[in-house]
């Protein structure tokens, strides 16, 4: 049977039952899924450290969160990330200033690279987003990418539109180089200033996102985008 490889951390997690279902009883039904979690707090910390998988032919390991798994990508016929450290926010991080120069300067390094700094736990460290690099030439079909959801609070709505372009621009013009199919999302998910809408939001989270939110981007984004392996 064909296989997906769905990849990703904490939005993964909240899109699983519906993959899943979408698996066992719905358009995927032609398709084994397996999960394979790539991003995550555990994973970025652990490339900042410097830590890289290990890869033998087509056969990737190594990762902080499941050291042991090794995983075939050659096997997989697509493979779906979720998220993958694709944040907006990376981009208009604490009190920057929103200035065209410092945003400029700082989407020339993600979705590949970008800086981390929790003072609280001491850590300082450049995380390196690997499976994005390493494995779409690794993987039997296409590759595909949701990008995190757009934040849902006001902080993130006042960053100038322009801004924002740019840096949905430059991570389409990343997976175009990259051979990856970048997944806009549908328009309906957002208000007039970029921002999630919260009826979409998990209670008390302004970037995780409910079941409705992941029926709406399933439904009217990826499964269109996926016509070609469908």
């Amino acid at each position: 049977m064909k296989k997906i490889l769905w990849c990703g951390g904490s939005h993964l997690a909240n899109a699983r039952p519906l993959i899943e279902e979408a698996h066992d009883t719905g358009a995927l039904g032609a398709f084994d899924a397996e999960f394979y979690v790539t991003g995550g707090p555990r994973n970025r910390d652990w490339s900042g450290a410097g830590g890289r998988y290990t890869v033998e032919g087509s056969v990737v390991s190594g990762n902080a969160h499941e050291p042991e798994r090794r995983i075939d990508l050659a096997a997989f016929d697509a493979a779906v990330f979720i998220g993958q450290y694709i944040q907006p926010f990376k981009a208009f991080i604490g009190d920057v200033p929103h200035s065209s120069s410092v945003v400029e300067r700082t989407l020339r390094e993600l979705p590949i690279e970008g800086r981390f700094h929790d003072p609280e736990r001491g850590i300082r460290h450049r995380w390196y987003n690997e499976p994005l690099v390493l494995f779409p030439p690794l993987v039997s079909g296409p590759t595909f990418l949701l990008p995190d959801p757009a934040p849902v609070g006001k902080r993130y709505g006042d960053v100038p539109q322009p801004l924002k372009q740019a840096y949905h621009n430059r991570m389409t013009d990343f997976c175009a180089e990259a051979g990856i199919t970048y997944v806009d999302m549908p328009p309906e998910l957002f208000t007039e200033d970029g921002r999630t809408r919260r009826r979409y939001a998990l209670p008390g989270d302004a970037l995780h996102m409910n079941a409705e939110y992941w029926h709406v981007v399933f439904d009217k984004a990826l499964l269109p985008a996926m016509t070609q392996i469908l």
